[in-house]
């Protein structure tokens, strides 16, 4: 009776030990579509002395709000990637082989088309770093 008690217990006191708790969640976070964002990314628009913030949070990554900083950084990282196309093309147009075969795959008209698209968001950037 005795080891009867006993296993009952240490299977009560197991399952409390190794149970999970649900998360508890309080803010409510808005889904956005974002044409130029990630469709995993959530946004959430907060009001406070008739200014707004908003904080936006990526799949994995911690919650960021949109400040100069933000603004910057992503300037930083459009900068980056304008200069790896543009040193990309540089390389392929040395290369007689390689030159042919991206006029003829159009990949310089896809490089055009991204060039053009990172500018209009750097240029969106820059608008709200300047406000």
């Amino acid at each position: 009776m005795k080891t009867i008690s006993l296993a009952i217990i240490l299977m009560m006191s197991t399952n409390l030990l190794f149970s999970q708790e649900q998360p508890n969640i309080q803010d409510k976070i808005v889904p956005v579509a974002l044409k130029s964002q990630s469709k995993s990314r959530t946004t959430l628009v907060k009001t406070t002395q008739n200014k707004s913030i908003t904080i936006s949070k990526k799949a994995g990554e911690p919650q960021r709000v949109h400040d100069a900083a933000f603004y910057q950084e992503e300037i930083t990282k459009i900068d980056a990637q304008l200069l790896a196309i543009n040193t990309k093309i540089q390389l392929i147009q040395n290369d007689p082989t390689e030159n042919d075969l991206a006029i003829q795959n159009g990949w310089y008209t896809d490089m055009g088309n991204i060039k053009d698209r990172l500018s209009a968001q750097k240029a969106i950037y820059q608008q709200k770093l300047n406000q």
